[in-house]
C-alpha cells in the first residue's frame, strides 16, 4: 500500500524558511570561497539546530526541515554569520511580517533664540548747575537826619521777584548700551519618529521537487485453503478472507533537486503593532539664569547657568565645573561725560505776590521825615535778633562705581572729576557746621568731606558698610567771603551708590 510523506513545515515554519537573513556577509566571489551550510528548522519554534556545512552529517527530527543555504569564506571555515534564502514548499501563504522596528529618534530641537538685548546703559548724569550771580555791592550809608517822633512800624516790604534760575547744561551723552543677554537654553529634544513602516513579506521559496514513493509493501501471505466441504450444492459463496497487515514504509528518497521558483504568493496581512520600546535615556537638564544679591556662592546653580547680581546688575557665567568665574559683565554703560553748560535763559515773568513773610530784623534808620512838631526825644529800640542761617542740600540718584573718587557742588546732583567745577564762592563770612549724609545701604564705604580752598576740613562723615546715615562732628568750621567750598567723595566696594544726599549748614555775618 502506498503512503503519502508526513507534512514536515506547517505556515509559519514555511514563511521563516522562506524569508532568512541572518547576520551581514558578503556573498562568495569564487567556488573556492563558497560553501553550503546546512541545518535543521523547527516547525513550532522557528529555532535553527545542528548547523554543519557537511550534508552526511545532518539529521533533523520529525517536526524539522532540512534547510541549505550558500555562505562566504571559505569552505573548512565555521561560519557563524552568513546571508542567504533558505528553500522551502511554495504554495502557502506566508505569515505576516513582523512590525518595522521603532523609527529613530527625532533629531535634536534647533537652538533657542537668542536672548532679548540687555538694558540700555544709565543716561549720563544732567550737567552742573549754572554758576550763581554775584551779590551786588552795598549802596553808602545815607547821613543820619534829626530824630522826629517815632512812627509807627510800617508793614515789611514785600519780597523781592525770585531771580530766575540758570537754563540747565544738556543732558550728558548716552552711555553705550549694555551687553547683549546671554543665550538662551537649549529648545527640547525633537519627538521620536514615527514608526517605520512593516516590512514586505519576502516571495516564497521555490517548490522542492516531490521525494520519491516509497516502495510498494509486500502482499500479505494467502490464508489457507478450507477444507472441502461433501459433495453437495453448491454452497453460497464464503466471505473474503481479512486483508493482509500492512508493510512497513520504506525509506525516504533522497532529496530530489531544487524545483523551479514558484509564482510569488500575495502579499500578507500587517501584523499586529509590536509592543512599544523601552523608555529612551532621559535628556540633558536645561540651564537657565538665576539671580540674587551679591557674587553667587558655589553652591548655587550647575554648570552651564549664568547668574545676575541684581545689586551690581552684573553678569557671571557660565558656571564651569562646579566653579563660577571671578570676571563678571556690567550691565550698566560708563556715565557719559558732563555736558557743557547752557546758554543763559531768557527772563521769566514776574512772579505772583508772596505770602506774607515772617517778621525781619531791625532794619536800619529810614530817611529824615518831614520835620514834625517838636516832641520828646523816644528811647532806642532794641537790636533784633540774629537771623537763623541757611542750609545748602544736595541729592545725587545714581553714582557708577567706576568713579571712586569725585567732587559735588553744595547743592549738587551730580559728581564732576575736577574740584573746581564743583567749587562754589560764598558770599559771607560765617561757619559751616552740622553736616550729615545719607545713601542707600551697600557693600563697601562711602566718605563725605567739606572742603574750603582745595584742602579738606573737619567736617567729614563715612557712611560705612550696609549703613544708611552718618554725621560729621559738630565742630564748626569758620570761612571768609570769597572762600570756595565743595565737597568730597570717595568710595569702596566696586558698587554703584544710589541716592546719595547731604546737608551742611551756613551762618553768615549780618551786613
Amino acid at each position: 500500500m502506498k503512503h503519502s510523506h508526513p507534512a514536515r513545515l506547517s505556515i509559519a515554519a514555511s514563511a521563516a524558511a522562506a524569508v532568512l537573513v541572518l547576520g551581514a556577509c558578503t556573498p562568495a566571489s569564487s567556488s573556492e570561497d563558497a560553501s553550503s551550510i546546512h541545518a535543521c528548522l523547527d516547525s513550532s519554534t522557528l529555532e535553527f539546530s545542528s548547523i554543519t556545512s557537511e550534508t552526511d552529517a545532518l539529521s533533523c527530527g520529525p517536526d524539522e526541515l532540512p534547510v541549505s543555504w550558500l555562505a562566504a569564506g571559505p569552505a573548512d571555515k565555521a561560519a557563524p554569520t552568513f546571508a542567504a534564502t533558505a528553500e522551502a514548499p511554495a504554495g502557502e501563504k506566508g505569515v505576516p511580517g513582523e512590525k518595522g522596528g521603532k523609527g529613530d529618534a527625532g533629531g535634536k530641537g534647533d537652538a533657542g533664540e537668542s536672548g532679548a538685548q540687555g538694558p540700555a546703559g544709565a543716561t549720563g548724569a544732567p550737567g552742573g548747575s549754572g554758576a550763581g550771580g554775584t551779590d551786588g555791592a552795598d549802596g553808602a550809608s545815607g547821613t543820619n537826619g534829626t530824630n522826629g517822633t517815632n512812627g509807627v512800624d510800617g508793614a515789611p516790604g514785600a519780597d523781592g521777584a525770585a531771580g530766575v534760575d540758570g537754563a540747565p547744561g544738556p543732558a550728558g551723552a548716552t552711555g553705550p548700551a549694555g551687553a547683549n543677554g546671554v543665550d538662551g537654553t537649549d529648545g527640547v529634544d525633537g519627538t521620536d519618529g514615527v514608526d517605520g513602516a512593516p516590512g514586505a513579506d519576502g516571495a516564497p521559496g521555490p517548490a522542492g521537487p516531490a521525494g520519491a514513493d516509497g516502495a510498494d509493501g509486500a502482499h500479505g501471505a494467502d490464508g489457507a485453503d478450507g477444507a472441502a466441504g461433501p459433495a453437495g450444492p453448491a454452497g453460497a459463496d464464503g466471505s473474503d478472507g481479512a486483508d493482509g497487515a500492512d508493510g512497513s514504509d520504506g525509506a525516504d528518497g533522497a532529496d530530489g533537486a531544487p524545483g523551479a521558483t514558484g509564482p510569488a504568493g500575495p502579499a500578507g496581512a500587517n501584523g499586529s503593532d509590536g509592543a512599544n520600546g523601552a523608555p529612551g535615556l532621559p535628556g540633558r537638564d536645561g540651564n537657565t539664569i538665576r539671580n540674587g544679591v551679591g557674587a553667587p556662592v558655589a553652591t548655587f546653580g550647575v554648570d552651564g547657568d549664568f547668574y545676575l547680581d541684581t545689586a551690581a546688575f552684573a553678569v557671571y557665567g557660565p558656571k564651569v565645573s562646579g566653579t563660577w568665574p571671578g570676571a563678571t559683565q556690567s550691565l550698566i554703560g560708563p556715565q557719559g561725560p558732563i555736558g557743557p553748560e547752557g546758554p543763559q535763559g531768557q527772563v521769566g515773568p514776574v512772579g505772583a505776590q508772596g505770602t506774607q513773610g515772617v517778621q525781619g530784623i531791625q532794619g536800619s534808620t529810614g530817611l529824615a521825615g518831614a520835620v514834625g512838631p517838636a516832641g520828646p526825644t523816644g528811647p532806642q529800640g532794641p537790636q533784633g535778633p540774629a537771623g537763623d542761617g541757611s542750609v545748602f542740600t544736595g541729592s545725587l540718584p545714581f553714582i557708577d562705581p567706576s568713579d571712586t573718587a569725585a567732587f559735588i557742588p553744595l547743592s549738587g546732583t551730580s559728581a564732576v572729576a575736577a574740584e573746581r567745577d564743583a567749587a562754589t564762592a560764598l558770599p559771607l563770612d560765617g561757619t559751616l557746621s552740622g553736616f550729615t549724609g545719607a545713601v542707600t545701604p551697600r557693600a563697601g564705604t562711602v566718605t563725605l568731606t567739606v572742603r574750603v580752598n582745595g584742602a579738606d576740613t573737619g567736617l567729614a562723615c563715612t557712611l560705612a558698610d550696609m549703613v544708611a546715615a552718618c554725621a560729621a562732628p559738630a565742630t564748626p568750621v569758620t570761612v571768609s567771603a570769597g572762600d570756595s567750598v565743595s565737597i568730597g567723595y570717595a568710595s569702596t566696594g566696586g558698587l554703584p551708590v544710589k541716592n546719595l544726599r547731604y546737608a551742611l549748614g551756613f551762618s553768615g555775618a549780618q551786613p
